[in-house]
């Protein structure tokens, strides 16, 4: 349901139930973004490793 309106369905749910308003819709990153912040992360692990390798 997240896909076709953007809320999430305990958003939805809230405002049926209490007629509260509906949260802002958030952004969320796209595949690309988030894969290349994971390729990040891991390259970033990898020179840590290597630099204890050289220290020791």
């Amino acid at each position: 349901m997240e896909a076709t309106t953007g809320f999430t369905f305990a958003a939805l749910v809230r405002h049926a139930l209490f007629n509260t308003p509906v949260p802002r819709q958030t952004r969320r990153a796209s595949i690309g973004y988030q894969a290349l912040a994971r390729l990040l992360g891991e390259l970033g692990k990898i020179g840590g490793n290597i630099n204890q390798i050289a220290t020791a």
